[in-house]
C-alpha cells in the first residue's frame, strides 16, 4: 500500500513513473480470482477470499505488525481484544496458502522499488550530468560533478573520516 502511494507522490513531480506504470513495471496487476487456488487432496480448489488477499498484501507491504495487518484487513471487527487477534493473525498466517501470497506479494514489492529506484536513479543522474554540461555557474557544474561522483555506483566521495579505496 505504501509503495502504491509513493508512486501516486511521484507521478506528478517526475513523468518516467507514468511510463513504467504502463508497462506494468511500477503497478501491482489485478490478479484472476483463481490464479492463487490450491488443489486438495480431495481434489477441490481452495481459492484466497478478498479478506485473505487484502491481508496478505497490507502484511507484504510490512508497514503494519502482523495484528495490526489483520485488522486493517477487516477481521476481528467484533473484538479489540489485543491477544485474540494476535492469536487469529498469527493462525491465519500460518495456513500454507497465505505463507505463499504473503511471499509472492512481497516480491511483487521487490521487484516494483528496484525498477521505480533503477528509474529515479537514471534520472537523477541524467539532470546531474546536464547541470554539469550546461550549467551557467561554475559552482553549479562543480557540484553537480560531485554529486555525480557520490552516487551508489560510482563511490568516489566518502563521508568524511573514510578513506577512498
Amino acid at each position: 500500500m505504501a509503495v502504491q502511494a509513493q508512486l501516486q507522490a511521484l507521478e506528478r513531480f517526475w513523468p518516467p513513473v507514468q511510463s513504467q506504470r504502463a508497462l506494468g513495471h511500477a503497478v501491482v496487476s489485478g490478479r484472476s480470482p483463481h490464479e492463487d487456488c490450491d488443489t486438495g487432496i480431495d481434489g477441490k480448489r481452495y481459492c484466497l477470499t478478498n479478506r485473505q488477499e487484502r491481508f496478505c498484501r497490507i502484511f507484504a507491504d510490512g508497514q503494519l505488525k502482523l495484528a495490526d495487518a489483520y485488522l486493517q484487513a477487516g477481521y476481528a471487527a467484533h473484538t479489540r481484544n489485543r491477544k485474540t487477534v494476535r492469536e487469529n493473525a498469527s493462525r491465519l498466517l500460518r495456513q500454507p496458502k497465505i505463507r505463499r501470497r504473503v511471499a509472492q506479494v512481497r516480491t511483487e514489492v521487490l521487484a516494483t522499488e528496484e525498477a521505480l529506484g533503477a528509474g529515479i536513479r537514471t534520472f537523477v543522474q541524467e539532470g546531474l550530468m546536464d547541470l554539469a554540461d550546461n550549467a551557467a555557474s561554475i559552482t553549479v557544474r562543480l557540484k553537480a560533478l560531485e554529486q555525480l561522483g557520490r552516487m551508489a555506483h560510482v563511490q568516489m566521495f566518502e563521508p568524511a573520516g573514510r578513506v577512498c579505496r
